[in-house]
């Protein structure tokens, strides 16, 4: 008889650990799964604050790049899901299959090289440009000349080694970027943000 009630217990212990290992396990599951679908935002460290943003509204897993080439790089080889960075993407630098959204986008210094000038400099600068009047005006604070030629005539420039003020939506692989530094930051008039995700 003891032995019988002692089997029964056995057995009744059994169901009980079975039943509980088969309720919990599923969401253990189901947390790890979650946690491993977490979307990965990569971004240079000029579009920290875009990034923060863009996390706090779709809860990103981020990680901070030192340049937009590695950013990229790492979303060419699946390391992350998505790309923020300040400038327009080079075709070789993305796939095919990449989709860009512009979040935000209105004009950028190119020549012929890519080049850091400090801000304080633009003032000794000829800058030439086809933008109109209203994105000119905005640009007084920086103090530096500008020419106005068509649009044209600005692109011509570029090969010239000449500073061109061109928008964005112009952009071409043709063009180098002239970044414009406040000491060691990156002026963020001069910059777009872009997301790229594959």
């Amino acid at each position: 008889m003891k032995k019988q009630i002692l089997i029964s217990i056995i057995f009744i212990t059994a169901i009980i650990l079975i039943s509980f290992f088969l309720i919990i396990k599923p969401t253990f599951t189901g947390n790890i799964l979650l946690q491993e679908q977490k979307i990965k935002l990569g971004y240079c460290s000029t579009m920290q604050e875009e990034a923060i943003s863009l996390s706090e509204k779709n809860n990103y897993q981020l990680i901070e790049f030192g340049s937009a080439t590695q950013v990229l790089s790492a979303l060419q080889n699946n390391q992350i899901n998505k790309a923020l960075i300040g400038r327009k993407a080079k075709g070789y630098e993305i796939s095919k299959d990449t989709s860009e959204t512009i979040l935000d986008s209105e004009y950028t210094l190119v020549s012929n090289k890519k080049s850091f000038i400090e801000y304080s400099s633009l003032s000794d600068l000829d800058i030439y440009t086809y933008l109109p009047k209203e994105v000119i005006e905005n640009l007084i604070v920086y103090n530096f000349k500008i020419i106005n030629l068509s649009k044209q005539e600005a692109i011509n420039k570029i090969s010239k080694g000449k500073l061109i003020l061109i928008s964005w939506e112009d952009w071409s692989d043709n063009f180098e970027l002239v970044v414009v530094m406040n000491r060691d930051e990156k002026v963020k008039d001069f910059r777009g943000v872009f997301l790229y995700e594959n």
